[in-house]
Formats: C-alpha cells, sequence, structure tokens
C-alpha cells in the first residue's frame, strides 16, 4: 500500500451491530500503520442489500484535517470520525485506494461483487498459484553440428488462476509438451476453469547453436499471480571433424566415384556394391567416403 492516510470503515453485525470509522497513518516501517482515531456509530448498522456512501476528506497543509462521513442516501451525510495531523511531513496529495471488507487474518478483500483471493501484500499477485518440479535443470549438451540436444522434463501446475501458464525458454533453448516434437521458444498451458492439471514439459538445446555455454532461466508466468522460474545449463562442445566439412551454403561442384581399389568409374555404371566417394564443395571443401550403394 503506498504512502499516505488511510480510511476505513468496519460493519459488525454479530453481537452489538456497529459501525466503526477508523483513520490511520502510514510509517516508515513496512505493512506497519498508526490509528489515529476510531470511532463507533452504534446507530448506523448495515443490513443486507442496503446502499451505503463513505466520503473521506483531506485539508490544509499543517496541521492537516482528515474527515470520514457516511450516508444512508448520498444526500444527508454526517461525521463518522475525523483527526488532524500535526506530523513534520504531512501527506497533501496523492491517489485513492478503495478496499472493501478486508479480511481478518488473510490477505482476502472484496470490491464491489469482485473478490481477489489470496493475494501478495507486497505485489498484489497471488502468491503459490504456479507450481514446478523443479528449480534447475543443467548438463544439456551435443557437438556443434550434432543437435539437438537429450531433452529433460519437469512438471508445471497451477491453481486459482485467472489466466493461462506461460512459459518462455532463454536463448538457445526450446520447449515442448511432447519429448519428440512441437518444440518452441514459448509454450502455453491452457488452464480449465481457474485450474492447470500437472503437465510435463520438455526442454533441449536447439539444433544448430555455435560452440559455447548456454546458460538462462525458463520464465514460468501467468496474469495475477507470482511467476515461478527454472534455471538452465548447458553447453555445444567443438566438432573435432568441422575442418573437413562444407559450409552450410556449399554446394556440390563434382562427384567421383571410386572402386575399393582407387580407380575412378569412368563412363561406367554404378552398380550395388561399396565405393569411394570424392564430393568437391563450392567452398573448396574435398570430402572422401565410403558408401554402399543398395
Amino acid at each position: 500500500m503506498m504512502q499516505g492516510y488511510l480510511f476505513i470503515v468496519y460493519n459488525a453485525n454479530t453481537g452489538t451491530p456497529r459501525t466503526e470509522f477508523r483513520i490511520y497513518r502510514s510509517t516508515e516501517t513496512y505493512n506497519q500503520l498508526n490509528m489515529m482515531t476510531n470511532s463507533t456509530a452504534a446507530s448506523f448498522a448495515s443490513s443486507a442489500k442496503q446502499s451505503l456512501w463513505y466520503r473521506a476528506s483531506v485539508s490544509g497543509s499543517g496541521p492537516v484535517s482528515l474527515k470520514f462521513e457516511y450516508s444512508s442516501d448520498s444526500i444527508n451525510w454526517t461525521t463518522g470520525a475525523q483527526a488532524s495531523d500535526n506530523g513534520v511531513s504531512v501527506f497533501q496529495a496523492g491517489a485513492t485506494q478503495l478496499a472493501w471488507g478486508l479480511g481478518v487474518g488473510d490477505v482476502n478483500f472484496f470490491m464491489d461483487d469482485i473478490c481477489f483471493e489470496g493475494v501478495e501484500s507486497a505485489t498484489g499477485a497471488k502468491e503459490d498459484a504456479i507450481t514446478v518440479s523443479v528449480s534447475s535443470l543443467a548438463n544439456f549438451t551435443y557437438m556443434a553440428n550434432n543437435g539437438p540436444s537429450t531433452a529433460q522434463s519437469f512438471v508445471v501446475s497451477g491453481s486459482g488462476l485467472v489466466d493461462d501458464i506461460h512459459l518462455e525458454a532463454p536463448a538457445g533453448y526450446e520447449l515442448s509438451r511432447s519429448i519428440d516434437t512441437g518444440y518452441s521458444p514459448y509454450l502455453a498451458l491452457t488452464r480449465t476453469g481457474s485450474d492447470v492439471a500437472a503437465t510435463t514439459v520438455y526442454a533441449r538445446l536447439k539444433a544448430g547453436l555455435t560452440q559455447g555455454d548456454y546458460v538462462g532461466t525458463i520464465n514460468v508466468s501467468a496474469i495475477s499471480a507470482i511467476g515461478q522460474s527454472i534455471a538452465v545449463a548447458g553447453v555445444v562442445t567443438e566438432d573435432p571433424n568441422a575442418l573437413d566439412r562444407p559450409s552450410v551454403s556449399a554446394y556440390i561442384l563434382s562427384q567421383t566415384y571410386y572402386n575399393l581399389a582407387g580407380q575412378p568409374l569412368v563412363d561406367q555404371p554404378v552398380t550395388d556394391g561399396l565405393y569411394l566417394v570424392k564430393t568437391v564443395y563450392s567452398d573448396g571443401k574435398v570430402v572422401v567416403e565410403k558408401i554402399e550403394k543398395p
């Protein structure tokens, strides 16, 4: 909650019906308020479906006068509580925040007919709405030109959500709900009602990466929920045969077949059997390999 004055109306219909009007002042300590006044209006007890109006006013600059009023018809107003702030630093401007029916001993609150359950006090996001089975995944690896890496899995679930769960992989990684196909840097888990059932997600280093370390974080998030993260670490190692391989953009200039004795097959049909094949590429690379023609 921002710094300033807090006006609370408390309707108690248990025991002796009453309405309490409270005015608080914020302090330098996080989540701590000083009560300036608490006045009871025993004759003003609300009933179910009754329309009520409240208004708060702040005036002056030193001291600051504060007034909390109520009405049952929005025309005739009665003062429920008033106070004066003579502090060195008073609040003369700011914004209004309205909360209706703060829960006792929890962090639920109501605004009109809307209920926000279990919000975290500092950020307004719901705690423990998203769960992940691991906090980190490591040892993703493959040799250059031989990707992707072997996939590793984790489980994601959610409850009390107002949005689907969204996963975003860091650079070099990709995600899927299937171990073999459907990989992408982004993944959405659709909720049913307000829940996302426990879902296995696969992560891997994508193919085509250059040699080097790949460290980052998989972010797992949803609107109005505190997100989770999974640290990932992997490496693409050097390909010892890289110097002998043609570049990706190279094309074949010529290709010659030889028998196993090293004699070129010139103007001869290539029948089934084992051969040595010499391929010359446009980038100057020459590759000789043994192949078997079916």
